[in-house]
């Protein structure tokens, strides 16, 4: 008696589970609202959305490598704002992602804190355009992913101030992208180092519009992060996010839904027997 007790309270363990996963397939991590928000960096921030954002993302065959990145990185972009607050209630979910989408991050995260400077980033492109928001490295991390994901090497770079995209051309040289400002830099970090005014005319030309300050401003702040300084390539994300947040990323996805399968295994076991 005890034991189908306990097995039973174990399936409806495992189907509340379930249905909150399905839930979470059915729920977007966009708050509408971050259309509308008056704090982001620029002006008309999002031009896109997930679904065509998501569509986009494919390389064509007839694509040269030099011009899907250049359109991953305005994608990118324009799909996602350059937006973080930590004075406010987590409307937007950039501290910590709700137990519909994935609980058992959520409850990682209670031994596993995420980086309290940069909040929550995810380093899979759909979770985070989905979201919709975030800072120059959570804007990397997507544009990353999404040219790995095109079997394109890229790294990510770490500034003084800044992070960026360094990626492979097909003839094996690298150049730089910056997907938060949506900007194309066709010299390598060591060339961009010696003369960090060569930039300067490639986020001039840019499509962004600030809502604070001019982009000339902006072109001319943003150049003196390339200082040589500081500056780290990172060969692979982990080096950037810590091993321990990709693996936790990676296996919290499937894990939700192995873990309600296995508790209602038993109830299903139990009533096979006695049929």
């Amino acid at each position: 008696m005890i034991e189908k007790i306990f097995v039973n309270i174990l399936a409806a363990g495992g189907l509340f589970i379930l249905v909150l996963c399905f839930y979470g397939c059915l729920k977007s991590l966009r708050n509408p609202s971050i259309y509308f928000e008056n704090k982001c960096l620029f002006e008309d921030d999002i031009t896109m959305d997930y679904n065509e954002a998501i569509d986009n993302c494919k390389k064509e065959n007839w694509e040269s490598t030099e011009n899907y990145v250049s359109r991953v990185c305005k994608l990118v972009s324009n799909s996602m704002a350059h937006y973080w607050d930590y004075n406010i209630e987590d409307k937007y979910f950039q501290r910590n992602i709700p137990f519909w989408e994935n609980y058992v991050m959520r409850l990682a995260h209670l031994f596993i804190p995420p980086n309290q400077g940069r909040g929550y980033e995810f380093i899979n492109y759909k979770k985070a355009i989905e979201r919709g928001f975030g800072l120059c490295s959570q804007h990397c991390l997507a544009a990353i992913d999404i040219l790995k994901s095109a079997k394109i090497e890229a790294r990510l770079v770490t500034l003084q101030r800044h992070i960026v995209v360094t990626v492979q051309h097909d003839d094996n040289s690298w150049y730089i992208i910056d997907p938060d400002f949506g900007v194309i830099i066709p010299f390598d970090l060591d060339t961009i180092q010696t003369n960090t005014d060569l930039v300067i005319p490639y986020y001039l030309k840019a499509d962004f519009v600030p809502v604070r300050d001019t982009k000339e401003y902006y072109a001319s702040r943003v150049s003196k992060y390339y200082n040589r300084t500081g500056n780290t390539i990172h060969s692979d994300i982990s080096g950037y996010c810590g091993r321990k947040t990709v693996w936790l990323q990676k296996g919290s996805y499937i894990l939700k839904w192995i873990i309600p399968i296995l508790l209602i295994m038993p109830f299903i076991i139990r009533r096979l027997s006695f049929n």
